[in-house]
């Protein structure tokens, strides 16, 4: 069994591939489970992580309930139907003779809005001829004639009923009472042609808290049947099975908005598959270790300034009894002991030094050239994202995949270019002229707390 990840549609395909002459394709639509697949792992189960907005309107039209299906013309109307297991809302106006003109809506319940709000559906198509536009209006009372209406654009659905995602529609310029409607339209006669159109997985969500909804893991067989629905902690980023399959471990990464009005706690959450219960680890009271050269696990001075809200977990790599997981932002690694479900360590990486004594050099120029010196006072924070690990006589080593990467969001940057800090007089010939370009983190390097940096 394949599985492949379609991000756009927000769909999994399981690909059976023992006939490789006839693949067996079986889609899983995760739309109704939340907004957006973060990650996908397999070990004899499918574990699919998915993150969850808060949703003002979510329908995917198993009925048309709460909406109108307002026909001006035509003996053709919206209606609700599936295919293959698949609901959608459908409208098609042909007819082979004598058929009337189409001019049919379908209108949503009322909805009421207030800051910003993000629409987005899946529509399908087949056929040609008629037009087939969204609009929003917020004066409707019951009378599609007397509504003053708005078109949206939208991606459309290039035909042979391929579903494609509308995008996401900013509809934050409408306040209050709102109602968004399908217009479909088809020419009449013997030659009538008209499109068939289907919509479905329709949602709207609020973006001032989008992303901060505790997430979700999904489990199912190798034939897609589902298993169990898991409420995870916040943003679950990465999702793997332990080596024997019984566990699955998420890192719930727990990112602030841009405002930093909200701030979730990053965790890590393990999943037992036999009947789906979950453990949610915090770091609200775990001790934090330094590295062996006394560098301390980062937390960044952020506008929270709260350990169990700063560390971040990021990826995870299983072996054995225990999960390694990377706290990207802060510059550490934890360890989770599975026999026990407890956090067992999280300890920092460290900084590598570039001074000329170390034997490190360092390429920061951007002339096109390689360039690699040494800096008395400049050190290097690893912040690993992916990690693995293997055994060599015994002994467990970790690799990861030190990317190194600042927070910046709107209310919070925690990088800086040196040329606009205060270098401490020891070092500040050492970052002259285009040296000073070079971004650094502004949280680290005032040793002695007067103001300057002391170590970049």
């Amino acid at each position: 069994m394949t599985v492949v990840t379609n991000v756009v549609q927000n769909k999994i395909d399981l690909i059976d591939i023992t006939n490789p002459s006839n693949l067996v394709v079986t889609d899983i639509n995760m739309s109704s489970y939340g907004n957006g697949i973060q990650s996908v792992a397999v070990k004899g189960k499918i574990a699919v992580a998915v993150d969850v907005k808060t949703n003002d309107y979510y329908t995917n039209f198993v009925t048309l309930e709460g909406w109108e299906a307002i026909s001006l013309a035509s003996n053709k109307n919206w209606y609700a139907t599936n295919y293959q297991g698949k609901p959608y809302a459908y409208i098609n106006g042909f007819g082979s003779t004598n058929s009337e003109a189409s001019n049919d809506w379908l209108v949503s319940p009322k909805m009421t809005f207030g800051g910003t709000r993000v629409l987005s559906f899946e529509n399908a198509t087949r056929y040609t001829g008629g037009d087939f536009k969204l609009k929003i209006s917020t004066d409707y009372n019951g009378s599609v004639s007397t509504a003053t209406w708005t078109e949206i654009p939208f991606t459309k659905s290039t035909g042979n009923y391929v579903f494609v995602n509308s995008g996401d529609l900013d509809l934050g310029d409408y306040t209050g009472q709102v109602n968004i409607a399908f217009h479909y339209t088809s020419t009449s006669g013997a030659t009538n042609e008209a499109a068939g159109w289907e919509i479905t997985n329709l949602r709207v969500t609020n973006q001032n808290t989008d992303a901060h909804d505790n997430g979700k893991v999904v489990i199912f067989n190798n034939n897609g049947t589902l298993l169990h629905e898991v409420k995870v902690g916040a943003l679950p980023d990465m999702v793997t099975f332990t080596d024997d399959g019984s566990k699955i471990i998420v890192a719930n990464e727990g990112e602030p908005n841009d405002a930093y009005s909200v701030d979730p706690m990053g965790t890590i959450g393990i999943i037992t598959v036999a009947d789906g219960s979950y453990k949610e680890l915090n770091f609200l009271t775990q001790s934090l270790t330094n590295a062996t050269d006394g560098t301390a696990v980062r937390l960044g001075a952020t506008p929270s300034n709260a350990k169990g809200q700063d560390i971040e977990p990021e990826y995870i790599a299983v072996k054995g009894n225990y999960a390694y997981v990377t706290l990207q932002e802060n510059n550490a690694i934890a360890k989770v002991d599975l026999t026990t479900n407890t956090l067992s360590l999280v300890k920092s990486l460290g900084a590598k030094s570039y001074a000329s004594d170390s034997n490190n050099t360092i390429d920061i120029f951007e002339e096109g050239a390689i360039n690699m010196k040494s800096f008395d006072g400049l050190f290097g924070l690893y912040m690993p994202d992916s990690i693995a690990t293997y055994d060599v006589n015994g002994t467990t080593y970790l690799v990861t995949a030190n990317e190194g990467d600042g927070r910046e969001y709107n209310a919070h940057v925690d990088e800086v270019k040196i040329k606009n800090i205060t270098l401490d007089s020891t070092i500040v010939a050492n970052f002259v002229d285009d040296k000073r370009d070079m971004k650094v983190v502004k949280d680290m390097g005032d040793v002695d707390t007067d103001g300057d940096y002391d170590k970049l």
